[in-house]
């Protein structure tokens, strides 16, 4: 493991021997480490703390469980790439595909030994320096919504493309209005050039890279209400699994997002 500097790393699992083995592990190359018992906990620690690492268990117990903590974290808009672990004591084919399908980076089996955690820094340097090596222009025009929004005469039915019931648990977990829609506003912003995106990695024969890209797409869209995009998300997967041609299922992606896209920048614009 080579890192230039120490990572604020978050632990969020409820066994006190898993948090005990991870703490020492990483505290090894002078980690700082906070550690959370249950996803509220985490929740609350995160966005006090703004861990750079997160190691998450699965099958935590409590309101929310891990793989849904993983999708909020994967949801929000961060200054920094924010590198997520799934824990698991055993995995199948369906547990994976939730894994990556909330955004998850990786997974980590338990028991793990110290050399399976330390690659985990390896795999973030390696993302971060492709995502600083991208354009986004999107990123820099990005605001977050102030207080003020949190008291506007906006009511999640009159969000065009997201479903109110969804956004009603997100708000649950979130703790307020303001941050439902500052999120939804990274949403559209972080997957602005999906379809392009999705479409040159599988004319490149890149299939692993879109699969995942989907993953990410399905899981996000799912959480934050938007039903009709996940689907699409997920049919598009499959014929991509296939090597079927996604042109024609592209296309409904985009009019789907273009809905959603539209809902967010002109309701929850700050210009409004």
């Amino acid at each position: 493991m080579n890192h230039s500097k120490p990572f604020k790393i978050l632990i969020a699992d409820e066994n006190t021997s898993v948090r005990n083995a991870l703490r020492l592990t990483l505290a090894q190359q002078g980690n700082p480490v906070f550690e959370a018992q249950n996803a509220l906990e985490a929740l609350e620690i995160f966005n006090s703390k703004a861990p750079e690492m997160v190691f998450i268990d699965s099958m935590i117990e409590g309101e929310i469980s891990g793989v849904t903590l993983c999708q909020l974290i994967k949801s929000m808009r961060l200054p920094y790439d924010c590198f997520v672990v799934l824990l698991y004591s055993k995995t199948s084919e369906k547990e994976l595909d939730a894994c990556f399908s909330a955004g998850a980076d990786n997974y980590l089996i338990k028991p793990f030994k110290p050399a399976d955690v330390f690659k985990f820094f390896d795999e973030r340097n390696n993302k971060s320096q492709l995502s600083a090596s991208m354009p986004s222009p999107l990123k820099d025009s990005t605001h977050t919504l102030d207080e003020n929004r949190e008291h506007l005469p906006i009511t999640y039915e009159s969000l065009s493309g997201f479903d109110p019931a969804a956004l009603d648990n997100l708000e649950f977990m979130l703790g307020s209005k303001n941050k439902v829609f500052n999120s939804l506003r990274c949403f559209v912003v972080d997957f602005s050039d999906s379809v392009d995106e999705i479409r040159e990695l599988f004319s490149t024969q890149q299939k692993e890279l879109a699969q995942r890209r989907l993953h990410s797409l399905k899981g996000t869209a799912a959480i934050v209400g938007a039903n009709n995009l996940s689907a699409l998300a997920a049919e598009i997967e499959a014929l991509v699994l296939k090597s079927d041609n996604i042109d024609e299922k592209l296309v409904n992606l985009n009019t789907a997002w273009q809905i959603v896209n539209h809902t967010v920048l002109t309701t929850l614009s700050l210009d409004n």
